[in-house]
């Protein structure tokens, strides 16, 4: 009787692979091409870096860079919806659950990548060599990593240097690549939250992000500038909110001899409420007008939220 093929039932058995082949070829296909027509230029420069990298096995290192509504997570979409119409493996993460979510079979990365929690400089991802997850990662030509500004460094190098361990015994060449020479891509916004390091100063936080790893090096950056969402009306107040991102926008001058490291603001009046003794009560009177009247209307309770940097309101 003829010998079954070891490495077809390993695959077989590989739950993981099973379901990222699961995919319908036809489906995404079209899906990808629906997706593909409304690209702007800034998106299809991007897309063609990526597939050229995996295409011809370059194993390239980008990074994505734009603010919220230039079209991010649409773009990673067209990119996912092509790698798995070609039946090839993409692993989209997130650095957190709700922009997962925003992924097409998303998950987080510290689940995907079994990142520990407490990362030292040296640390490994929880990832066996053998393993479904490591058998999993060999097959992946394209790693997509969102909101990557908020992780810290040393999770993006403990991947490097697990993926070239587990690569390395049947490629000598991946323990000398980046990411074993498979293609990542990370995107986000450094205007956003940075990563957070308890009781940390500024340096800290600056020295733990990406940008200041080994990896950032060999990165490949890409920006998107064009917003895809914003109504005419919206691109003034839009265009000073990234001024306030770039340090770039008005601000009150501090007294001299001044000692403070955070900048004031200066904020349009149209944008304020008057001030009034319980000012809480007039925010929430100026968000939720005749509140009474309209609590359990769905849409008006959708259209409207107060958000705070700080969970203490008082």
């Amino acid at each position: 009787m003829p010998q079954p093929n070891k490495a077809m039932l390993k695959d077989l058995n590989n739950t993981y692979i099973t379901e990222e082949n699961s995919y319908d070829e036809e489906e995404q296909q079209r899906e990808h091409e629906t997706l593909l027509a409304s690209l702007n230029d800034e998106q299809r420069l991007v897309f063609g870096g990526v597939m050229d990298s995996i295409e011809c096995g370059k194993g390239q290192f980008f990074f994505l860079n734009g603010a919220g509504g230039t079209g991010k997570t649409y773009l990673y979409q067209t990119i996912i919806t092509k790698i798995r119409s070609l039946q090839k493996i993409v692993l989209p993460v997130a650095s957190s659950g709700i922009a997962a979510l925003l992924l097409p079979g998303g998950r987080t990365a510290h689940s995907r990548f079994k990142i520990p929690l407490n990362l030292q400089e040296h640390s490994m991802c929880d990832i066996k060599p053998g393993s479904m997850l490591a058998e999993l990662l060999k097959e992946t030509v394209l790693i997509i990593w969102d909101e990557a500004p908020m992780t810290h460094r040393q999770a993006f190098e403990a991947l490097d240097r697990t993926i070239r361990d587990i690569s390395s015994p049947e490629d000598p060449n991946a323990a000398n690549r980046l990411f074993g020479g498979k293609t990542v891509l990370l995107g986000g916004d450094f205007r956003q939250i940075l990563p957070v390091i308890a009781e940390g100063r500024r340096q800290d936080t600056v020295s733990a992000a990406i940008n200041r790893s080994y990896l950032w090096d060999s990165c490949k950056f890409y920006n998107l500038t064009q917003n895809m969402r914003l109504r005419v009306e919206e691109k003034t107040f839009a265009r000073w909110i990234l001024q306030v991102g770039d340090g770039n926008a008005a601000k009150i001058n501090r007294p001299m001899g001044s000692c403070e490291e955070v900048d004031v603001i200066k904020i349009e009046g149209k944008l304020m409420l008057e001030t009034e003794e319980n000012q809480l009560e007039r925010l929430a009177a100026s968000v939720y007008t005749d509140f009474y009247a309209s609590y359990d209307d769905r849409e008006y309770i959708t259209e409207r939220a107060i958000l705070t940097p700080k969970n203490d309101s008082s």
